[in-house]
């Protein structure tokens, strides 16, 4: 009995795996549709997202059935409700993803819609899930000229009845967000564009910077020869043969960022 509930649990966690691919394929392809201006690889998007929630339902009721049939012990247990969790999570991510492609094609046939001199008007609002903000604005493609963006106090909301806990912020604002079609042949297109950049291969940051970078990451306090050596590794060492010269430099023209104590170098306390 045992081993077929082992059996059963490892099934469990491949199938989490195979969702969890699914939630980052959903993504790939909502970025690459929204860099690209791909309207097949968004169409894909929304397949997968319902491929997702399918997968959702199988692994809920797969679940259920472990809950019912084998009677898991405390560990086994956690693992199952832990699992039930996941696939909410995950089924959030998928949703979020195919949504926004949703929401920008819908708005693009909108504004195809328009006569020049034509207007159209979106209401949305911001959102917050296990603290983590999300923009609808912000994340948006826009179709057309900008014109006006009206903030206001939302009203008659379903979660207003709600009562949350802690040190909860509630979101009472929403968007009024205007755009005008002011030639039939051109559509003015500004495309979200997520992306991150690492300080650490930028050539272009300054000495005070890359220092400042080095010594947070490191507690805010090093050894001067623990800090030259991390130095070296920068790409902006490459042209500069002089690294010790350079930090006693560095340390005499910022005294505000930087301090010596005995042989370390710290973050100076902010003022």
């Amino acid at each position: 009995m045992r081993n077929r509930f082992d059996t059963q649990l490892m099934e469990l966690n491949n199938e989490l795996i195979a969702m969890g691919a699914l939630c980052e394929n959903a993504i790939a392809s909502s970025v690459k549709a929204l860099l690209n201006g791909d309207v097949k690889l968004a169409a894909s998007a929304i397949r997968i997202d319902q491929e997702i929630d399918r997968k959702e339902r199988e692994i809920e009721s797969m679940c259920l059935k472990l809950l019912l049939q084998q009677q898991p012990v405390a560990s086994d247990l956690r693992v199952v409700s832990s699992a039930l969790k996941m696939i909410s999570d995950m089924e959030r991510i998928g949703d979020q993803a195919a949504f926004k492609q949703w929401f920008d094609t819908c708005n693009a046939n909108l504004y195809k819609l328009l006569r020049k001199g034509g207007r159209l008007a979106i209401l949305m609002g911001d959102s917050r899930y296990r603290g983590q903000y999300y923009s609808m604005f912000k994340n948006m493609d826009l179709f057309g000229e900008l014109e006006q963006v009206i903030i206001k106090q939302q009203h008659n909301c379903l979660t207003d009845t709600i009562q949350y806990g802690g040190k909860f912020i509630p979101l009472e604002h929403e968007y009024l967000v205007i755009l005008k079609k002011k030639d039939p042949y051109i559509i003015p297109v500004q495309h979200v564009k997520f992306m991150q950049r690492d300080v650490r291969t930028s050539e272009k940051m300054t000495w005070a910077a890359v220092l400042s970078m080095i010594l947070e990451a490191n507690g805010g306090r090093m050894t001067v020869s623990a800090l030259e050596g991390e130095m070296e590794k920068h790409p902006k060492a490459q042209s500069n043969n002089h690294l010790a010269e350079k930090l006693r430099q560095e340390l005499q023209l910022h005294p505000r960022m930087f301090r010596r104590d005995g042989e370390d170098i710290c973050l100076a306390q902010p003022a």
